[in-house]
């Protein structure tokens, strides 16, 4: 992993522990005819923003910032797995290609670069 990509695993971490609990979801309320605003509410229902429709903030942006908040723990969590994962094959794989150069140069030439 890259130290810039682990430098943003680090602060999606840290803003995820300060950030109000999860999930969240955006309301869509109507006023009247013409106001339509938009409420940001935390999991235990604390609204934590009120969006008017003819604010400089898009509606698609209003879910993508909802959707993010929810996915950030699991994307996190699932990163550091796979992460986990690579490690502990790149040693098993580099144990192999110092041990048994034969097998490892075989497996090279035969192993699928992607799956189907």
């Amino acid at each position: 992993m890259t130290p810039d990509m682990q430098a943003t695993i680090n602060r999606l971490k840290e803003l995820e522990k300060q950030a109000s609990s999860e999930p969240w979801i955006c309301k869509t309320i109507q006023y009247s005819n013409e106001e339509i605003y938009y409420e940001l509410v935390n999991g235990r229902g604390k609204v934590l923003l009120d969006v008017l429709e003819a604010s400089n903030i898009p509606e698609k942006d209003l879910f993508l910032i909802v959707d993010l908040r929810n996915a950030v723990p699991a994307l996190i969590a699932h990163h550091e797995a796979t992460s986990r994962k690579l490690a502990i094959y790149e040693k098993r794989l580099a144990y192999i290609a110092k041990n048994y150069p034969l097998v490892h140069a075989d497996v090279l030439e035969h192993a699928p670069e992607q799956e189907n």
